[in-house]
């Protein structure tokens, strides 16, 4: 949902396309009332895109690098290195974070927090695991994400929180016998939703 409650933002994809929980953000985006009501067709360009701030703008990840875009016009109106961020861009509610599923940050998929003024990103989770679906907390100073496996030794997906100010992290819900993934917090801060799986979707 937009920052004012009125929009939703959402990807479409064909119903012959097999799920795959790392590209569901690649395909055709729309935008529409809260209710569904005159969604409206952007296309291809507009790849994990993740509301602004003000909700005029959105940000997006294109080839290039993390792209500004303007709702009104579709203009990219700045652009910002991505640093590695491959999927699952989240803007902070205050406009001055980003957050993704980031290569580089260690052998395997990591939650990377990007400063866009000063253009430094590190690792909010552990570097030795998989870790990916993250998504911002309404203080702009908390990540929710999926705490994954080590290849090696097995296990299930975890609902964890990291602090962006000192990394820490803790465990929020995890579920014996399923992976837990795709977590977003409620706008009180309260509660958050997740899907669960017995098993691991995508490739």
């Amino acid at each position: 949902f937009s920052p004012d409650g009125t929009r939703l933002l959402y990807y479409r994809m064909p119903s012959s396309e097999p799920v795959d929980n790392n590209s569901y953000g690649t395909f055709e985006l729309v935008i529409a009332n809260a209710d569904g009501s005159q969604p409206v067709v952007y296309g291809n360009g507009f790849q994990w895109a993740s509301w602004g701030p003000d909700g005029r703008q959105i940000a997006c990840l294109a080839p290039k690098g993390i792209q500004i875009v303007d709702l009104a016009t579709r203009a990219v109106i700045h652009q910002l290195p991505r640093k590695g961020i491959v999927s699952q861009l989240g803007w902070s509610p205050d406009g001055k974070w980003f957050v993704g599923t980031a290569n580089g940050l260690g052998p395997f998929w990591n939650i990377g927090c990007l400063n866009p003024e000063t253009g430094e990103i590190r690792a909010l989770s552990e570097t030795d695991r998989y870790n990916c679906t993250p998504d911002w907390t309404p203080d702009s100073h908390h990540v929710v994400y999926a705490r994954g496996i080590i290849p090696q030794a097995g296990g299930r997906a975890e609902l964890w929180v990291a602090n962006i100010d000192n990394q820490q992290r803790r465990r929020i819900y995890a579920e014996p016998g399923r992976h837990i993934y795709g977590a977003c917090a409620s706008p009180d801060g309260q509660y958050a939703l997740f899907t669960r799986s017995v098993e691991d979707l995508g490739k």
